[in-house]
This record gives C-alpha cells, structure tokens and sequence, in this order.
C-alpha cells in the first residue's frame, strides 16, 4: 500500500518532529574538525592511513589531495586538533587546524 505525502503528513505529528522518529543523529550535529595538509597523493595516503585509522577510527576521517590546501576532514569529537597533529608529526606529516 502507497501512501499519499498528505496522508503521511497528517500522520506525523508534532512529537515526532522534536524528538522522536525525525530527530537529527548526534553525528549530524558534532562538527569536523578540519585541517590543511601537506597529505599530496594517494601514496601519502596509504602511509597515513594506519596512523588516523588508530587514533579517529577508519571510518572518521578523510582526505581531499585534490583541495589547494589537502583538506583533511575528522570526524571524531574525543581526539583533539593538537592529537592528531602530533600524531600526523610522528609519521612526517603537518596539519594545521583550519
């Protein structure tokens, strides 16, 4: 059975817009943390991959080596900007927290 928009509005009811079955993820709310890299290629990649894949988890993290600045996107809220530049440091990699 297809219900109609109408008919799935009329069923919706203001609850469930504020915090029930519509409410926004906690994920969506917590915010990147973002940082310009010298991560260049693919190979640079790889060597950092198990390093962010240990610290942010494999999932929380992603680089944009097509970006002017190498724009590395974390998604993690429990590891702070100066872990990860540190942890990046170790390996022979900047990040500066943008």
């Amino acid at each position: 059975m297809r219900l109609s928009t109408n008919h799935f509005l009329n069923c919706v009811t203001n609850e469930d817009l504020k915090g029930g079955i519509f409410a926004e993820n906690k994920k969506d709310k917590m915010e990147n943390k973002l940082f310009k890299t010298n991560i260049n290629c693919g190979s640079c990649k790889a060597k950092v991959t198990d390093t962010l894949n240990e610290l942010v988890g494999e999932a929380n993290w992603e680089v944009d080596t097509t970006t002017p600045i190498k724009l590395l996107t974390i998604d993690n809220e429990d590891v702070s900007a100066a872990e990860i530049t540190e942890a990046l440091g170790k390996i022979g990699y900047s990040a500066m927290s943008i």
